[in-house]
């Protein structure tokens, strides 16, 4: 089982590598997971591939191929051992639809991605910050 404090899914290639130099850049080590889609994200949760990635911190984005983040956000959502994990909405999308179907659906936060490395360095920190230091949130892993 691989413990991580954020599993980052993007299947943007560019944006997950401009994640992990951000992640490289904070002041608190942070460990990190990244997934390409919503399904990978699903089987790496379930350990279907004989790794188990336990996150405490879920970044997500909305528009994926395949299982879009929505869909990924209803499965989670619906399965008790994963329901308390916070998941954070990272979409380029600043529709008020989207962001309104993201907290209908259990998002804990929405956030617009950043478009500088210190912009998203700044939203990493203080995200981890809150969601890591000071939220307290059950730890429920059977």
């Amino acid at each position: 089982m691989k413990q991580v404090d954020v599993l980052c899914v993007d299947d943007n290639a560019d944006f997950r590598l401009f994640m992990g130099r951000a992640f490289a850049k904070l002041p608190e080590e942070v460990s990190y997971h990244f997934e390409e889609n919503g399904s990978a994200a699903l089987t790496a949760l379930t350990g279907d591939t004989g790794l188990r990635c336990v996150p405490r911190i879920i970044l997500l984005d909305l528009n994926m191929p395949g299982l879009s983040g929505f869909d990924v956000l209803r499965e989670i959502r619906s399965h008790a051992s994963w329901r308390h994990i916070p998941i954070i909405v990272l979409s380029s999308s600043t529709s008020g639809k989207d962001i309104e179907q993201a907290q209908m659906l259990g998002a804990n936060a929405y956030m617009t991605k950043p478009s500088t490395m210190s912009e998203l360095r700044s939203a990493l920190e203080s995200t981890c910050r809150f969601w890591l230091k000071y939220h307290l949130h059950p730890t429920r892993w059977n």
